[in-house]
């Protein structure tokens, strides 16, 4: 941890990606700006070497863990499921690092941030399982895991039970960028975006 009067360093893993034949370790821009401008922080991006890493010297050396979103999945055969064109792409380099991470990062009460696929990090390293965001990919995607029929009656059966069950969960998270990708315009991505972080 960092002395009480120097900013706080926070923790970014890495995706690894092909460039001319040659691996990059990269983040967004995005998540980046958000360390230093929102968080007033200093981003500490994290090479995907695995378990190349001293993962734990480096928890003790962080103040937090943002887990980003990337354009790839948490591989399947880490919650047991077969893989599948549906899931792709996936960052093995990412996985090894980031999953091991995670489970460092909690033992050692490290704070941490998911967003889109680092939930699903989150998840995975918690034993969890992944199912693709069923209506996303059926409209915007023109792909699914479940025939639509049966897609469309998790979904009801799902939003019942937290309904009845769980009135202080929110079964629905509509993602303002998937959206998009189903054809919607700048503003009403914005707008489900807003109207999704009021509910």
């Amino acid at each position: 941890m960092n002395h009480p009067d120097l900013k706080p360093v926070i923790g970014v893993p890495a995706c690894v990606k092909q460039l001319e034949g040659a691996p990059f370790h990269s983040v967004g821009d995005k998540y980046l700006r958000a360390v230093v401008e929102a968080a007033q922080a200093i981003p500490w991006v994290i090479p995907a070497f695995g378990d190349v890493l001293d993962l734990p010297g480096m928890i003790e050396r962080l103040d937090g863990l943002m887990l980003t979103g990337s354009p790839s999945n948490v591989h399947p055969t880490h919650y047991d499921t077969e893989p599948s064109p549906e899931a792709e792409p996936h960052d093995a380099a990412r996985d090894a690092t980031t999953l091991p991470l995670i489970r460092h990062a909690l033992a050692g009460g490290l704070p941490l941030f998911a967003i889109c696929r680092g939930i699903q990090e989150l998840n995975v390293a918690l034993g969890g399982t992944l199912q693709n965001d069923i209506l996303k990919e059926y409209q915007a995607q023109k792909e699914f895991v479940f025939p639509p029929r049966q897609s469309m009656r998790l979904v009801r059966d799902t939003i019942e039970f937290t309904a009845a069950e769980m009135p202080r969960w929110h079964s629905i998270s509509i993602s303002g960028y998937h959206i998009r990708e189903a054809g919607s315009t700048a503003g009403q991505e914005i707008a489900f975006t807003l109207a999704d972080g009021m509910a």
